[in-house]
């Protein structure tokens, strides 16, 4: 289903659409947990108990936090989260995790993915990451922002298709069925990373990222797939949803297409107040579909 036909809009192309830092780890939470979020202190961890976990891409670990389904039925569903580009330190860890928490009481293994670690994860790193991607859409990048962008990208695809297998190859999720999740960057690197898996997911759910055009010639073919936008996004323009979607559709895939009227980028208007209602709106619909394509089996009661 589309939300309306592929055209143009005007968007504002402004500078200032950059989220303030965190913001966008917290409507992680708020769209795919149960409550808009609230903010929470390092004492949060306590609470959040999960497995820290390893696989190695193109020859590099990279770092995953694994919370086990509470109540696991025969071959559990797990989701593959993949951050945006405020990364998973500090805060920003925490509201991942606490995403991470919420369902895996629903019944679904949740891998957090460290994707970062594929290119370098220190903070400076991070930091340079955040200036690159949050002009890719709004402002001209020059040539060697350009081939900067596609190495880091070409890696990071890379790694979230590794991860796939990878959690595909582990015992405890023997025949499971893997979803792809990710936010801003993050959906952007799901989408692009998909068709590259040796054995594609189930699904692929995309909140509000939207893959550079001179990389869409590597997308191959997609698994269903939800994408998530708003026509009032300023750091990703709805233009390019709309052409990227266009450009799916011209090569016979059907992705499912959801634009919010007056939505800014992460649900957050001007980067800094939170759009609850919407964010609500685009929760159930996330849900609607997760539960379509990866529901979760029922647990195994014990014998008596």
């Amino acid at each position: 289903m589309y939300a309306r036909p592929p055209r143009l809009l005007s968007a504002r192309r402004d500078a200032r659409s950059a989220l303030a830092p965190g913001a966008f780890a917290w409507a992680a939470v708020a769209l795919l947990g149960w409550a808009v979020p609230a903010p929470a202190g390092p004492e949060l961890i306590a609470v959040l108990p999960s497995e820290a976990r390893e696989f190695v891409s193109a020859g590099r670990p990279i770092r995953v936090d694994r919370y086990a389904a509470v109540a696991p039925g025969p071959g559990s569903p797990v989701l593959i989260v993949l951050h945006a580009v405020d990364g998973m330190e500090g805060e920003n860890g925490l509201a991942y995790r606490a995403l991470a928490r919420d369902h895996a009481a629903l019944g679904y293994d949740v891998c957090l993915v460290h994707y970062f670690d594929a290119t370098g994860a220190a903070p400076e790193d991070a930091d340079s990451y955040r200036r690159l991607v949050t002009r890719t859409f709004v402002a001209p990048l020059n040539v060697g922002e350009r081939t900067r962008m596609k190495e880091l990208f070409s890696a990071w695809t890379r790694t979230a298709a590794d991860a796939v297998g990878w959690a595909r190859s582990q015992s405890e999720n023997a025949g499971s069925r893997v979803a792809l999740v990710g936010f801003s960057l993050g959906g952007a690197v799901a989408l692009a990373s998909a068709g590259r898996c040796s054995s594609p997911p189930a699904a692929v759910v995309d909140f509000f990222g939207v893959v550079p055009w001179e990389m869409r010639l590597d997308l191959r073919r997609l698994p269903p797939t939800l994408i998530i936008h708003g026509d009032a996004d300023r750091m990703v323009p709805v233009d390019e949803v709309y052409r990227l979607t266009g450009w799916l559709v011209s090569r016979r895939q059907r992705p499912e297409l959801e634009v919010y009227a007056g939505a800014d980028h992460m649900f957050y208007l001007n980067g800094t107040t939170p759009q609850p209602l919407l964010m609500l709106w685009a929760r159930l619909r996330t849900a609607s579909f997760l539960a379509e394509h990866l529901p979760v089996p029922p647990p195994v009661t014990p014998l008596p």
